[in-house]
């Protein structure tokens, strides 16, 4: 009975050895991962490809400006042109440009917005980026100059 105790505790010792080595494995892996920008790496190299934005007209609502950016709720219409609530955000170099171009002066509740944006968010946010701003065939924020913008801006803050 004495022999069978031994190997029971031996192996249950050598399981309990795998899962440590196991914890330590995947503690590493996220380590690294980590390290290299993890998953947020991924978000970013979506976020910084064009082909991945899509342009969509949106409803101005209004803007909420904060000291890092700006955030512009809007209503969208899906295909099915139910309405969605929805909210833009603008870099702080992209708030710098819509405010020289005269955004805030000239659009209003109600106006019609034509916005280039993924469908991707950075991080865990809830909102989606808006890389060109156009209104009644104004360009408040064109698309070279705002998703140059983004991709700084993810590139600075990888670890946020």
């Amino acid at each position: 009975m004495e022999k069978t105790t031994v190997k029971t505790a031996i192996i249950c010792g050598c399981i309990a050895g795998a899962f440590v080595l196991a914890g330590v494995v995947a503690g590493m892996i996220f380590f690294f991962s980590f390290l290299n920008g993890g998953f947020n790496s991924v978000m970013r190299a979506h976020l910084c490809n064009e082909e991945n934005y899509l342009t969509c007209n949106i409803t101005y609502k209004s803007v909420t400006i904060r000291g890092n950016g700006a955030y512009i709720e809007a209503v969208s219409a899906d295909g099915d042109g139910k309405q969605k609530e929805c909210i833009l955000e603008l870099t702080q170099k992209n708030v710098a440009t819509v405010m020289e171009n005269g955004f805030f002066k000239e659009v209003e509740f109600g106006s019609v917005l034509t916005v280039r944006t993924t469908l991707w968010i950075y991080m865990d946010n809830e909102f989606n980026y808006a890389a060109e701003i156009i209104f009644n065939g104004k360009s408040y924020l064109s698309f070279d100059s705002g998703f140059k913008n983004i991709c700084d801006y993810i590139e600075e803050n990888k670890f946020l």
